[in-house]
């Protein structure tokens, strides 16, 4: 895939010798080949895919709620308005809180937790991470929406009828 960029290898060498030698911090080398620009595109394609989506999440969890309060009546009863403000809540993805959703990404990468992702919060020690450091960058609940919700493309876009690569996400 590289092979096909003209001179691809040497352009990012010559990057890289430029930054190192101006002494240039990593996160402006991360913003160059991910621009602001990039970041607000997906945080608005988030946002709209909440919106999109949020009737059928209030469906699925009033049915959820509904055999839940069959097993046990004394579940109290939620309705499909108070579901749904509920799920209206979240806040709106912002471009600076997926980046950190990134940096958060990347840290798993280096000490996963196999066990499941909500542990990466928890207030003990576990593995090379120390405790409180997830939760002190971004809360477990706004993570899970991110996760959720992310979306780099419009869904109504013209585009995704005639280009078969444009809804590779």
């Amino acid at each position: 895939m590289l092979r096909a960029i003209p001179d691809f290898g040497r352009c990012f060498r010559d990057l890289l010798q430029r930054c190192c030698e101006e002494e240039t911090p990593p996160i402006a080398l991360f913003f160059y080949f991910m621009p602001v620009v990039l970041w607000q595109h997906i945080a608005a394609c988030s946002n709209e895919y909440h919106q999109e989506i949020l009737p059928i999440r209030v469906k699925r969890s009033y049915a959820r709620n509904r055999t839940k309060q069959r097993l046990n009546p004394q579940l109290p009863k939620k309705t499909r308005h108070d579901i749904h403000h509920e799920l209206a809540r979240m806040k709106p993805v912002l471009p600076h809180k997926l980046c950190r959703f990134i940096g958060l990404l990347v840290a798993r990468t280096v000490a996963p937790n196999r066990e499941k992702l909500a542990n990466h919060w928890k207030t003990t020690d576990e593995g090379a991470i120390l405790r409180g450091c997830f939760g002190s960058v971004h809360s477990r609940d706004s993570f899970m929406e991110i996760t959720r919700n992310l979306h780099f493309n419009p869904n109504g876009d013209p585009r995704d009828e005639t280009d078969r690569a444009w809804k590779a996400d």
